[in-house]
């Protein structure tokens, strides 16, 4: 590689980043989760004092799947993609000792904890150095700006353990895409 190159991959390079979706519109999930177990229940009736089933008009099915994919859309126009990014490892580790796990009077950790920090103070600092942004078309690659501080005081409790599960995974893990393997050159006894 020239050095040319290597400067090259250098101007291109981001940490690892994951997209999370943030509905804006809390009204829609509850009518789009309405029509949907209207489609999914079926209709009863009574025959002879047995209870049997028997499908809706296919043109009510039709009806409905309509008006639930015109919610679908309004959802989609109404989602928020926010862009996540892993920190460098030096502020990484900077966060997590500045929010020590909780501890007994004993000095034992209080709760099983798997990241070495208080899960619960860590939160929302974490996802505040972690959104950079958002994709103003959820398959492009441009970041348009977004305000952190907005986006966590709107967020739901779960909203922001999505938002926090992603942080965790590009701070804490590789994103790199694996290079494939070479086969394999060492011959098996199917070779001979």
């Amino acid at each position: 590689m020239t050095p040319e190159q290597l400067q090259a991959i250098r101007d291109r390079a981001t940490r690892p980043r994951r997209t999370v979706p943030i509905v804006l519109d809390g009204d829609l999930q509850q009518r789009i989760e309405a029509l949907q177990a209207s489609l999914d229940q079926p209709i009863a009736k009574a025959v002879d004092r047995r209870l049997s089933t028997r499908t809706r008009p296919r043109a009510v099915d039709e009806a409905t799947r309509g008006r639930l994919d015109e919610l679908h859309a309004q959802a989609a126009a109404a989602t928020l993609h926010v862009v996540i990014e892993g920190m460098p490892g030096t502020e990484w580790r900077e966060l997590l000792a500045a929010h020590p796990p909780r501890r007994d009077e004993a000095g034992k950790v209080i709760e099983d904890d798997d990241l070495g920090a208080n899960e619960e103070t860590i939160r929302t600092p974490m996802v505040r150095r972690c959104v950079v942004g958002h994709r103003p078309d959820p398959d492009g690659e441009e970041i348009a700006e977004l305000d952190a501080d907005w986006l966590l005081g709107f967020v739901t409790d779960l909203q922001m353990d999505k938002l926090v599960s992603a942080a965790l995974a590009v701070c804490r893990g590789d994103d790199a895409v694996p290079l494939p393997r070479p086969p394999s050159t060492t011959s098996g006894s199917d070779d001979e």
